[in-house]
């Protein structure tokens, strides 16, 4: 059928890099404009008008699109029109404009997208495998939950977990500081302190300078606020608890540490809730080889500034990711001052934030997180990279049966990214969880892949952090909980995947 002809009238609106043209008086009206399923070659167009009406999508690498580019024509009168593209140009910007028409008149709306780079065809699987170790629990008189965060590693013999655990001889609410140490050979709890008096203490990132120079930080309280900060320092015998600055009142949260050297260590996270114009603001250590100071760090008024992972590339370049408002958070350290990166919301989300960062180079760091779609409450999980000179949203992936492409890596709904850590340019890890099982990913330099793991079903599993040592080992953490045969659901355990090359 031969589309009919259509009269355009223009207005003024914009959503997401979308301006809408205005329909007469009594035309419908379309509401809603925005692509989605974003591949290197594919991408479907999605839009809603106010009464029901048929549907003409064209598009050109042209703007504006001219009368002579290529269309689909859908006469069915509809209100909600879904018109896919296949066979498009990988890497490549296309402008597209829609027209919906009723008896009474005729509507359109113009908009763009950009499809991913192309993958290779055939993405060689990686040569090693991941397989469960035999991790410790904290028990008592009954099973108690156990939970991994973090994980760092000084040497592929040298590796350290932490967490927390139920207290074994207190109120199950009492939450006490977890650490366990892979020796080479076995895993084993070693005793941590926990400050006096609180009743939930927990540790949320560890990283080693060397056998005898490792931290930790969390955060610990009564139950009550404010919660204060909590760092602890190995020194090749004992873990102890180094006296830091928790200056709000309310709260004083650390979830990422970064230790360059003996005498220079960060550690981020967010404090306040006592501000009306910025209640939440990041919150920055410095340990310069005998105190722990806060330093100066800026904050986005309006929203809740946190700050989740950090990594260390250099003395003079530092990065620590988060969120504000709803928005990706990415922080740079330049050796003199912390600046604000612009990160946009990844494509086909309406939030997004990160939840680690790692880099072995100026130009090539990755962060992890999710983010929510645009029209759903599912969490997508979303990859971005910094390439030296701005963060973009890493949609390059192979594809294959059991594999398929989508613009969200590791994606699809209900998946989130918890940990990555680069080994080196080419060799990129990153977990979290899809659905109620863990996921892993592995970049190779050119493309992420999907990695088989073990897991038994129908026990549920997360993972919470990932790290990588010399040699190519790597380590995944967190927590698996056992569901029996009679649907009863265990007290959550200590999980850590190790990969062998």
């Amino acid at each position: 059928m031969k589309p009919r002809k259509y009269i355009v009238v223009v207005l003024t609106l914009c959503l997401s890099g979308v301006s809408l043209a205005a329909p007469p008086a009594r035309a419908p009206n379309i509401t809603l404009l925005y692509t989605t399923a974003e591949t290197s070659t594919s991408v479907e167009v999605v839009w809603n008008t106010s009464a029901a009406s048929d549907s003409l999508l064209q598009y050109s690498t042209s703007n504006p699109v001219p009368a002579q580019a290529a269309q689909v024509y859908v006469p069915a009168q509809v209100t909600t029109h879904e018109i896919p593209l296949a066979g498009l140009t990988p890497g490549t910007v296309y402008f597209y404009r829609v027209t919906s028409c009723a008896k009474k008149g005729c509507a359109t709306a113009t908009g763009s997208f950009e499809t991913s780079p192309s993958c290779p065809d055939v993405v060689p699987p990686v040569s090693g495998n991941w397989q469960k170790e035999n991790t410790p629990n904290v028990s008592g008189a009954t099973e108690l939950n156990n939970e991994l965060l973090g994980v760092g590693a000084a040497s592929a013999n040298d590796v350290w977990a932490v967490g927390w655990s139920q207290d074994p001889n207190g109120p199950q609410y009492v939450k006490r500081t977890l650490i366990q140490h892979f020796n080479g050979s076995t895993w084993d709890i070693v005793s941590s302190p926990n400050p006096r008096g609180d009743t939930l203490s927990q540790l949320h990132s560890v990283s080693a300078v060397s056998a005898n120079d490792a931290w930790a930080v969390g955060s610990s309280h009564n139950g009550t606020l404010p919660s204060r900060t909590l760092i602890q320092h190995w020194d090749g015998a004992q873990w102890s608890i180094v006296s830091s600055p928790s200056p709000d009142k309310q709260f004083n949260e650390l979830r990422g540490v970064a230790a360059i050297s003996a005498n220079d260590v960060w550690a981020v996270g967010f404090r306040g809730g006592t501000k009306t114009e910025t209640p939440i603001e990041t919150f920055i250590l410095h340990w310069n080889g005998s105190a722990w100071s806060q330093v100066a760090s800026p904050s986005i008024a309006g929203g809740a500034n946190q700050l989740f992972g950090i990594t260390a590339i250099a003395t003079n370049d530092i990065w620590a990711v988060g969120s504000v408002g709803g928005a990706p958070l990415a922080m740079h350290w330049n050796g003199s001052t912390w600046n604000v990166v612009t990160v946009e919301v990844g494509s086909g989300l309406s939030t997004e934030k990160l939840n680690a960062v790692s880099g072995k180079a100026a130009n090539d760091v990755w962060a992890v997180g999710d983010g929510k779609g645009i029209f759903t409450n599912q969490t997508f999980a979303t990859i971005m990279h910094w390439d030296g000179t701005h963060w973009s949203e890493k949609v390059c992936r192979a594809a294959s049966a059991s594999n398929p492409p989508d613009g969200y890596e590791g994606g699809g709904p209900d998946a989130y990214f918890t940990g990555v850590s680069a080994a080196a340019v080419n060799d990129v890890w990153a977990v979290g969880v899809h659905g109620s099982g863990p996921m892993i990913l592995h970049w190779d330099g050119d493309a992420w892949t999907a990695v088989t793991h073990p897991r038994a079903f129908p026990n549920a599993a997360v993972f919470r952090a990932v790290a990588t040592a010399s040699g190519g080992s790597a380590w995944g953490v967190g927590l698996e909980i056992e569901v029996s045969p009679s649907s009863a659901v265990s007290a959550e355990r200590t999980l850590i995947d190790k990969y062998t090359p």
